[in-house]
């Protein structure tokens, strides 16, 4: 990120009101740290101050630094510490270790790969930590415990586990010695060997102390002196992406010693045989000294043949973790979310007009793909986000996705010729009509919808409801007729009042034994409860009250009217349709702009045109005019005037 030069937008000094506030987003970023933590990141006396900076590639960041020393910078609401600040707590991040030739590389601009990874052999799911993708994540150097860079997790620990140690295992975002760091003289700190150097040194020593434990079956083996060797002083060209020729030179290595008349196969089952028979007759000890340099030599080939057959066992054990923890759940949901989004890439937005807000999509063609029976909730697949999700999808090549404005991510391409696109089939069992073209459903359901509170829940929770959930009108109006005629509430003299009883009166918050009609009882009902509503079929609830469809008439130059129509896309309404439909209904110029500081789209028609827009929205589109605002901007007729014949 920080790998080219970038510009400085502003450059201010904090108040003292504001390091409050900045401890505050830093303590919730990094729970680790305690407040006394925070206290020295950020002490009193010292200067603290914020510069907003674009890097080469368009991105906006936030840098907060002390004494001038970057510590923590901001990108896209996610807060990362700099090299400055993991030496002051080594231990913030999960770190992988790797060599100083390999940092050479990433200094370059490449990612740490996984062959370039330190690990204690034979390695299991464990040796990569507890991370998920997109963590953070910190390297350092195997001669060196501090770390030199920064970036995120590009797999999961399992799938760099299942991985075989292949492929990219960090996105670099940040290191020691790029421009961030340029014009600060700081070399980092010596805090000895990361602890996984230390760990292969001990096993070190106890493999002379006791030679014996070469011998030890299943996964005691140890380490051998030239394992070692291996993993601590390889050559750069081992260190490469190319795994298979490492383990072909570590086999010609192993045939070369032997004599060369067996294969590698042949020695790894000879040498396991030997295992075998010295378990059977009781005798773990070593004939003579060839024999143990003959064991010490395969020990590599060994523990790889020994990690391999126990990989089975150690992946059922994951597996029904996996269960018990609820990623299934997760991996359902993952395979639901690319499931309604190549079904909508097919149907319901095929014909898309882009680009298009990425929200806007996933909201109008994604939840409508959705089939029956199911329920899109991001929150519970393994992405917690949209905007994750949909970068991952980028990523296989299926779409393409570019911030057109800050902070606002759009659509602008689709690659029908992608093979998950090409090969996707429909499920005979979804047989949701109407999502072979937007521009055919012309209906738009509105459903206008109540939250239950804390207010007015002692009242639902007698029917079975929770706080949270919501209901339409009738729903309510149903049961409140159906609690006032069960206790008996209603008017005997007049059947057009209610006598409010405890519990209706603390919802609705009036006096208690106070006679109301029934249009009152249901109106303060609704009022004391929160809004919602759901568009379409799809069955999806958003809370919040829906803002109306705005019909504003403007004056341009040359005193022309033109009428500007907004929110059409909160309704489902695609608007490349409705510009087609306003161009061929009142012949006029129609186009579609964006509004600055909004995120959807407005259409504008030359000339007064609500009189045929309310005909359109409340017709064809069946919109009710309670959710259309500005009708009253008509163009008012005009009087025919009479001849009076004298």
């Amino acid at each position: 990120m920080f790998r080219k030069q970038f510009k400085i937008k502003s450059h201010s000094q904090v108040k003292g009101s504001e390091r409050k506030k900045i401890r505050s987003e830093i303590g919730e970023h990094f729970c680790q740290l305690t407040d006394e933590d925070l206290n020295n990141l950020f002490p009193n006396k010292e200067s603290i101050t914020t510069m907003k900076i674009v890097t080469h590639c368009g991105q906006s960041v936030v840098v907060y630094a002390v004494d001038k020393i970057p510590v923590v910078f901001e990108v896209e609401k996610v807060m990362y510490p700099t090299v400055y600040m993991l030496w002051k707590f080594p231990d913030l991040l999960h770190t992988f270790t790797t060599h100083p030739e390999v940092f050479a590389k990433l200094v370059g601009g490449a990612d740490l790969m996984l062959p370039g990874v330190v690990l204690e052999e034979p390695y299991t799911i464990k040796s990569f930590g507890n991370v998920k993708k997109g963590d953070l994540v910190s390297v350092n150097l195997s001669d060196n415990r501090a770390p030199v860079a920064v970036g995120t997790a590009a797999l999961s620990s399992f799938d760099m586990y299942m991985s075989a140690k292949r492929g990219k295992g960090v996105h670099i975002v940040h290191y020691n010695w790029d421009f961030l760091c340029a014009n600060i003289k700081m070399n980092p700190p010596n805090l000895g060997p990361p602890p996984i150097i230390r760990s292969l040194y001990s096993c070190e020593e106890k493999l002379q102390m006791d030679p014996s434990l070469m011998y030890a079956g299943g996964d005691n083996i140890m380490i051998g002196s030239n394992a070692l060797q291996d993993i601590i002083a390889p050559k750069l060209d081992e260190i490469g992406f190319e795994s298979e020729s490492v383990e072909n030179e570590r086999v010609e290595h192993c045939n070369s010693e032997i004599g060369g008349e067996l294969s590698s196969r042949e020695s790894v089952l000879m040498s396991l045989e030997e295992l075998e028979i010295g378990d059977e007759m009781g005798t773990s000890e070593p004939k003579n000294d060839s024999d143990l340099r003959h064991v010490s030599e395969n020990s590599g080939v060994e523990m790889d043949a020994i990690a391999m057959q126990s990989s089975k066992d150690d992946l059922a054990v994951i597996n029904s973790d996996c269960e018990n923890s609820g990623i299934s759940v997760q991996g359902s949901m993952d395979r639901l979310l690319e499931y309604c989004l190549l079904k909508a890439l097919k149907t319901s937005a095929k014909k898309l007009s882009l680009p298009l807000l990425t929200s806007n999509f996933f909201k109008l063609h994604m939840i409508t793909a959705c089939p029956k029976g199911e329920s899109l909730d991001v929150k519970k697949s393994s992405y917690k986000k949209v905007s994750k999700f949909l970068k991952e999808i980028e990523e296989k090549g299926v779409i393409e996705i570019r911030e057109l404005s800050k902070g606002v991510e759009s659509i602008v391409g689709v690659n029908y010729s992608n093979p998950l696109l090409k090969t996707f089939v429909e499920d005979s069992d979804d047989d949701d009509e109407g999502l072979l073209d937007s521009s055919s459903a012309k209906s738009t359901e509105v459903n206008e919808m109540f939250v239950i509170n804390a207010s007015t829940l002692p009242l639902f929770k007698t029917f079975g409801y929770k706080k949270g959930e919501s209901l339409m009108a009738t729903s309510i109006r149903h049961h409140l007729t159906e609690y006032v005629m069960k206790n008996g509430l209603q008017s005997s003299n007049d059947k057009r009042f209610v006598k409010l009883d405890h519990t209706l009166s603390s919802c609705l918050r009036l006096k208690e034994n106070e006679d109301i009609t029934w249009k009152e009882l249901v109106t303060t009902c609704k009022e004391q409860m929160g809004n919602s509503y759901s568009i379409g079929q799809s069955g999806s609830v958003n809370k919040g009250k829906l803002k109306p469809i705005e019909i504003t008439v403007a004056t341009r130059t040359g005193n022309k009217k033109v009428t500007l129509i907004g929110n059409l896309e909160a309704y489902g309404i695609d608007s490349t349709e409705f510009v087609k439909k306003c161009q061929h209904g009142v012949a006029a110029s129609a186009t579609i702009t964006q509004v600055p500081g909004s995120k959807s789209a407005q259409v504008m028609v030359q000339g007064n045109q609500v009189i045929f827009l309310e005909k359109l929205l409340t017709g064809e589109y069946q919109i009710h005019k309670r959710f259309i605002r500005g009708l009253e901007n008509a163009p008012k007729m005009k009087k025919s005037r009479r001849v009076i014949n004298k």
